[in-house]
């Protein structure tokens, strides 16, 4: 899952990873799940920019009536979930506190094309391919006396990445597997939220640079990375992210997050515990979290 938006409002106690990189509690890394298998992803939108506020959505796979999923937007203006399984399914969505406030899409992953939309109390049915069937087992031919030619073996094709240029295009294109070449400077407008153990790769053939500056988040000032994701970012330069409480440009806990090749400048975490206005340039951006909290990362790793 990931998702994005603005902070909350007012500052929270600073943790031992607040200027820059946070790490926090722990969680567990599983396989992610194939495209095949998720073919839709939810997009959440919030128009207050606090998540759903306890409004709850539920994916139930039809021949069965079993619910297969469910979740929601823990905050922010908007955030993603994929949909997996095989067949027909139906997402609906209940009422939380402020149900007006809540909106939402269906896109085919494949294509991106919207399959339906709605908001608090809807719900909409959508059907991907059916479920493979197995391969028959066929009577066993009779054998020659002469040796086939042994063929020589076909490498295995590789998927290609996608390549992103706006805010958009990578937010969207964050799903587990996913591997993502950002070929152009972007500007956010909001903080990602990378979660439900999403595995992807963020890289730049152009050495493009992240820049916020014109928002702040809680947690996280360009992506907050949780709930047992793995997340490498190379070639990539972060900048002018900004955060009242914890993780200046990155926020990590219960994650593994690798860093190679990455410039930080300017990630900013606003407490009265360290200096404000913070200037953090590449390596040098570990080292200032060491010189203000000595204290080893726990439950999650991050690779510089």
């Amino acid at each position: 899952m990931v998702g994005f938006g603005l902070g909350a409002q007012g500052g929270a106690p600073l943790d031992p990873a607040a200027a820059g990189v946070g790490v926090g509690g722990g969680g567990n890394i599983t396989e992610p799940r194939q495209l095949e298998e998720c073919p839709f992803t939810l997009n959440m939108m919030d128009s207050y920019g606090d998540g759903w506020n306890g409004a709850k959505w539920t994916w139930t796979e039809d021949s069965t009536n079993a619910d297969a999923e469910t979740g929601t937007l823990e905050g922010g203006s908007s955030g993603t979930a994929s949909l997996c399984g095989f067949g027909c399914y139906t997402l609906s969505v209940d009422q939380g506190s402020f149900p007006n406030e809540v909106s939402w899409t269906i896109l085919k992953g494949d294509t991106g094309r919207e399959e339906a939309d709605g908001g608090s109390g809807d719900s909409a049915t959508v059907c991907g391919a059916a479920q493979p069937s197995p391969q028959p087992t066929l009577s066993p031919v009779p054998t020659v006396s002469l040796q086939p030619t042994q063929l020589p073996s076909r490498p295995v094709p590789t998927t290609s990445g996608v390549d992103v240029s706006t805010f958009w295009e990578l937010s969207n294109s964050i799903t587990s597997g996913a591997q993502i070449n950002v070929v152009s400077d972007i500007a956010f407008t909001a903080s990602i939220t990378i979660s439900a153990k999403t595995n992807v790769v963020i890289r730049s053939s152009t050495g493009a640079v992240l820049t916020g500056g014109t928002f702040s988040a809680d947690e996280g000032g360009l992506f907050h990375i949780k709930d047992a994701s793995d997340v490498t970012f190379t070639g990539l330069g972060f900048k002018s992210g900004s955060v009242s409480s914890k993780g200046g440009c990155l926020f990590a806990e219960g994650s593994n997050v690798e860093v190679e090749d990455v410039d930080f400048t300017k990630c900013i975490a606003v407490s009265s515990l360290i200096p404000k206005n913070i200037d953090i340039s590449q390596r040098k951006y570990l080292s200032v979290l060491h010189e203000f909290y000595p204290i080893p990362f726990a439950n999650a790793s991050l690779h510089h």
